[in-house]
């Protein structure tokens, strides 16, 4: 995921251009549990690149989908 401090998006039906002075703050919720407590960030040239390990218990998580053949 790249998140930047100020961005710009245009398609056929609008144009939306973000644009951030002094502090900046985002929420985004994660579908799945991290170890907050080993998150990791770096901000270069204008791009913050955040890293965060998700939990033992995440990891291991997945379900199993029938696949029919024929």
């Amino acid at each position: 995921m790249l998140i930047r401090g100020g961005g710009e998006d245009k398609d056929k039906n609008y144009y939306y251009m973000e644009r951030s002075y002094g502090s900046f703050h985002r929420v985004i919720p994660l579908a799945a549990e991290v170890e907050s407590g080993k998150a990791e960030g770096c901000f270069k040239n204008g791009v913050i690149d955040i890293k965060i390990p998700k939990s033992q218990a995440a990891q291991y998580k997945g379900i199993k989908i029938p696949i029919k053949t024929g």
